[in-house]
């Protein structure tokens, strides 16, 4: 946003809470890429992963899953515990840019993707392998 702001370059992707923010700097949205992908695909549009590598025990996989579920239904329960953390890494110290940050991307499928959020990686990755000449690998991207 500065970079545009102060003219150095003519357009620029905005993401985390900036997206809430651009028109404060007298910005202008061109294109909303997440409305842009739900009206082509018809799915969420994924906007970050955790991801394991295939030789990463499934055991020690799984127990990570499991963690990270804990994490996150905890901050669901505790939406105050974590908001000196969220705060203190913002980029925008906001109270209700900070809490409308939070309730765009962590959603339902931060802890359950379900059949409609892996359908949406899965288009997400395809479409990136296909445009980079790439084929993906046989054995698929979820660990089952």
């Amino acid at each position: 946003i500065p970079s545009v702001d102060r003219g150095e370059v003519d357009l620029g992707v905005i993401i985390h809470e900036g997206r809430f923010t651009y028109q404060n700097y007298g910005l202008r949205m061109i294109l909303d890429l997440g409305a842009w992908w739900e009206k082509k695909y018809g799915l969420p549009l994924p906007l970050g992963a955790i991801v394991v590598h295939r030789d990463v025990p499934r055991n020690d996989a799984l127990a990570m899953e499991a963690a990270i579920t804990k994490s996150l239904s905890y901050a669901f329960d505790h939406p105050d515990a974590s908001k000196a953390f969220v705060r203190h890494h913002a980029q925008e110290l906001d109270e209700r840019v900070i809490a409308s940050h939070i309730s765009t991307f962590v959603t339902k499928y931060s802890l359950h993707l379900g059949r409609e959020g892996e359908e949406a990686i899965s288009r997400l990755v395809t479409e990136a392998a296909k445009r980079a000449g790439k084929t993906l690998p046989k054995e698929g991207l979820f660990l089952r």
